[in-house]
């Protein structure tokens, strides 16, 4: 048997393989690689991204430095109005507590949205190092009752596109899960849960109280009608709608909004009844004077509007 010799190049270099009908085996160059190379803080922003889609991290960036009200600090988050805040406990709002705001009846849940809306309004406006935006979770029932947001109002009254997050749920189960999980996260200075409140049981609300106190963030639950059972906020309001002050330039133009307002239930305060007039400009209440120098006619007439937002 003969030997056969057979040389191939590899690699540029030469090699011979000797043996009875031997086969050189076929290697062929490798191309050259001419991929672009990732840089490593693209990878690491890749991973992160991905990380957050699996939910293995957190879903807001988190502020360095969070604001919270002290007794030395930014001014108490309250009414701004004597009256009131002597029914309320240390003549102010609890910042990390659960608050319950309610129509007189099902047709002034657009007054209770606006109350709610006005309180978050004072909220950022006492802290204003606190950046973290507003979460406003609403239940599909009563979104598609009383519409969407609008928003140039939220605008005007002191709620911009950068301080507010919107969140629908068809499920009210999942909306306080949401709730629950947006203040654990630490990145949000308060939030508005739009429900029916018959969901929120005791334990729903205490599991809803004590998150809001680890946060030291606020929960306003809002709500058609007030909640004929037992729960854990901290205070509890009934809104109505009342009538405005019409501006001096134009008698049959709405005023700036009024609520009859009452405190039925203050843990560690009192109750009571006041008319609130909001203010848009300076983020500030007032108790609504008394029409004396109108007419019961002026008072009563076609003219009149309501504002409640």
């Amino acid at each position: 048997m003969t030997l056969v010799t057979k040389i191939t190049a590899v690699n540029g270099q030469a090699r011979s393989f000797t043996g009875p009908h031997q086969t050189a085996p076929v290697i062929s160059r490798p191309l050259p690689d001419n991929r672009p190379k990732l840089d490593k803080s693209v990878l690491d922003k890749l991973r992160k991204q991905i990380a957050r889609i699996e939910h293995k991290g957190p879903q807001f960036t988190v502020p360095q430095t969070r604001s919270t009200i002290t007794p030395g600090g930014h001014s108490p988050w309250n009414f701004g109005l004597a009256d009131v805040e002597q029914h309320l406990p240390h003549r102010r709002l609890d910042p990390g507590a659960l608050h319950e705001i309610a129509g007189a009846n099902y047709g002034e849940t657009p007054a209770a949205m606006g109350f709610a809306l006005a309180l978050v309004a004072r909220l950022i406006k006492v802290r204003p190092d606190d950046p973290r935006p507003v979460l406003w979770c609403r239940h599909t029932p009563e979104a598609c009752e009383f519409g969407e947001l609008y928003g140039i109002g939220l605008e005007a009254l002191g709620l911009t596109q950068e301080r507010l997050l919107t969140a629908r749920f068809g499920k009210s189960r999942t909306l306080l899960w949401t709730v629950e999980e947006a203040l654990k996260s630490g990145t949000v200075a308060a939030v508005i849960a739009d429900m029916d409140t018959a969901a929120c049981d005791l334990t729903a609300t205490r599991r809803l109280a004590l998150t809001a106190v680890d946060a030291k963030a606020p929960i306003l639950l809002v709500s058609g009608k007030p909640p004929q059972q037992a729960t854990s906020a901290r205070t509890r309001w009934r809104i109505s709608a009342a009538p405005s002050i019409p501006p001096p330039f134009d008698e049959a133009a709405p005023g700036a909004p009024a609520w009859t307002v009452e405190l039925t239930r203050c843990r560690g305060g009192k109750s009571g009844k006041w008319s609130m007039v909001w203010h848009h400009a300076t983020h500030s209440f007032s108790l609504a004077p008394a029409i004396s120098h109108r007419t019961p006619e002026h008072r009563s007439g076609p003219h009149r509007r309501t504002a409640a937002l």
